[in-house]
């Protein structure tokens, strides 16, 4: 009966003492990521880029993986990364990179967002149009940087943004054809700079520029109703133009306001976009 009590007694003792051990705060990190900060002198912007490195990545060194490059990153890649790991155990994407193009200080995002992915001037903000050069660095420093530095397939790229990043993917699409074969606009800002998008793409079309790739727009139901009715002005032209090539589809995420219908958006973005390269002889090896 003494040694029963004395077992309970010591247990309790233990059991005190581990509750009383504090438990050190860690803070959480994503698996397989890392940060790479990027000077550019093409505007004098300071630039951070988020990688997120395939399941498989360390074990199949001959391998290469398709890239989704990701703007607004500061926002959106943590969503895109854990995202990513159920589309891939529904088997609905190959593997592939994900990088998340960001800012290295923490600030002014809209503002700093609002000059790099606006293709022109608008009195609206008090700058913007910087989108040409946006471009010009995504071509000549990141995409380098990132098929030097890891095993990337260059042959498909993906771009993908919302809102303001969302006009940015249109305008990419639309200045340098084949830079990237798929991309996501989710919820895109079309009627910016007095719908000059719609005007660039008429002259896209004018020009007889074949436009080869997959493009992914969503709008969310329950926007901004004159929102909604530039993005929906936007697909009726877009399904008006003769662009053979071009694989494209138009979705409105019902229920969900701007910033709300993300996520769906953009899980249904990846499925569209990366589906050509799963469908592609020996993809995955």
């Amino acid at each position: 009966m003494r040694f029963g009590l004395a077992c309970t007694v010591l247990a309790l003792a233990a059991n005190t003492a581990t509750a009383q051990t504090p438990v050190p705060h860690r803070p959480f990190t994503l698996e397989r990521t890392e940060q790479r900060p990027l000077d550019a002198p093409v505007n004098n912007q300071h630039y951070l880029l988020s990688i997120a490195l395939p399941p498989s990545y360390e074990k199949e060194k001959a391998r290469r993986y398709p890239v989704v490059y990701l703007l607004d990153g500061y926002w959106d890649f943590p969503a895109l990364y854990h995202m990513q790991g159920g589309l891939l155990f529904d088997k609905a994407v190959p593997e592939h990179i994900l990088v998340g193009i960001g800012y290295q200080a923490k600030g002014d995002y809209d503002r700093m967002r609002a000059w790099d992915l606006s293709p022109v001037a608008d009195r609206q903000f008090e700058k913007s149009g910087g989108a040409p050069a946006f471009l010009k660095l995504i071509e000549a420093q990141i995409v380098p940087l990132v098929e030097r530095d890891y095993r990337v397939d260059p042959s498909y790229r993906v771009l993908a943004g919302s809102s303001f990043g969302g006009l940015m993917t249109l305008f990419a699409m639309l200045e340098r054809p084949g830079l990237f074969q798929a991309y996501i606009a989710s919820s895109p800002a079309v009627a910016f700079g007095g719908d000059w998008i719609f005007k660039r793409e008429a002259s896209v079309v004018r020009e007889g520029t074949p436009l080869d790739a997959s493009l992914f727009m969503t709008a969310g139901g329950a926007e901004w109703p004159e929102f909604v009715a530039s993005i929906r002005r936007f697909d009726a032209q877009l399904r008006g133009q003769s662009q053979p090539k071009l694989r494209y589809a138009f979705h409105v995420v019902e229920g969900e306001a701007h910033a709300g219908s993300k996520p769906e958006a953009f899980n249904r973005g990846l499925r569209f976009a990366l589906r050509p390269y799963m469908d592609r002889p020996g993809a995955g090896q």
